[in-house]
């Protein structure tokens, strides 16, 4: 009886240790499987983490790129902004030269009828000598000193009349000129006005691009400190993928090791079984 009740025993060992045995391989391929997966998590967070910096330090060098855009865009702007001046200043001296060339205009029109009325009065006077001189031959001898003086009067009015004509040309070029003048004034003010209209624009665009360059730059900082802040994140869960790598490793470890004493045990226990058999065999004989 006493046989029978170990033989049992032995064989349920003998059962439990196989069984033992099947559950430590299985929990052993499950230890390699997460080692190897964990493994592969590690590799994975470290190229993450290599990404991540390599995105901060990426960013960086645009957030510098970005504040050298801005200080160019700065730079331009105040450019602009000093050449807008100087077209003011331009276009305020264009109108006041062709306010002067205006009244100059004025001045020769003024001048040609100050010309007519000298050319109105030679005439006059060139009509009265030669009357004189028609009296003046009418009186004979009497007459003859006063006939004198009235050719010189009318030789006067005749030269005045002919200076007066050359004036006339003269001044009538000038008005001429002064009107070239007048209309290249003009067009000089119109071409200043929209010389400020550009200038305008182009401050207007510079402004736009200085707004854009510093949100750039803005985005660039926000980036940069997401980026930093990922990084040192990977890095954190990295080290605990390596914790955990190292725990799965020696898990296998122990779990190999624990295999191998469950097949020793199981063996021992297949030996006693098989002694057990042979003590029977031996008692049933004597």
């Amino acid at each position: 009886m006493e046989y029978a009740t170990i033989g049992q025993n032995a064989t349920q060992l003998e059962k439990s240790s196989e069984e033992s045995i099947r559950v430590m391989e299985k929990t052993l391929e499950n230890v390699e499987q997460q080692r190897d997966e964990t493994a592969m998590v590690a590799t994975a967070m470290y190229e993450m983490g290599e990404a991540t910096q390599h995105v901060a330090q990426n960013t960086s060098e645009a957030a510098k790129v970005a504040e050298n855009a801005k200080a160019c865009v700065a730079k331009g702007k105040t450019t602009a902004l000093d050449t807008q001046e100087i077209i003011t200043q331009l276009a305020a001296e264009v109108n006041n030269a062709s306010t002067v060339i205006k009244s100059l205009a004025t001045e020769t029109d003024s001048i040609g009828n100050v010309l007519e009325a000298i050319r109105g009065i030679a005439e006059q006077t060139n009509l009265l000598a030669l009357n004189a001189a028609i009296e003046a031959a009418r009186a004979g001898d009497t007459g003859r000193g006063f006939a004198v003086v009235a050719d010189e009067v009318r030789s006067l009015a005749q030269r005045t009349q002919n200076s007066t004509g050359d004036i006339q040309k003269l001044v009538e070029s000038l008005q001429n000129e002064a009107k070239n003048a007048v209309n290249s004034m003009q067009k000089g003010v119109k071409s200043t006005e929209t010389c400020l209209e550009k200038s305008d624009e182009t401050t207007s665009a510079l402004e736009a691009a200085t707004q854009a360059v510093n949100q750039i730059s803005d985005l660039n900082t926000q980036i940069a400190s997401t980026a930093e802040e990922q990084s040192a994140a990977a890095e954190q869960i990295n080290s605990n993928v390596n914790n955990i790598s190292r725990i799965a490793e020696n898990t296998s470890t122990g779990a190999i090791q624990t295999a191998s004493a469950n097949q020793k045990t199981a063996k021992s226990i297949i030996a006693l079984h098989g002694c057990l058999k042979q003590y029977k065999v031996y008692a049933d004989q004597n």
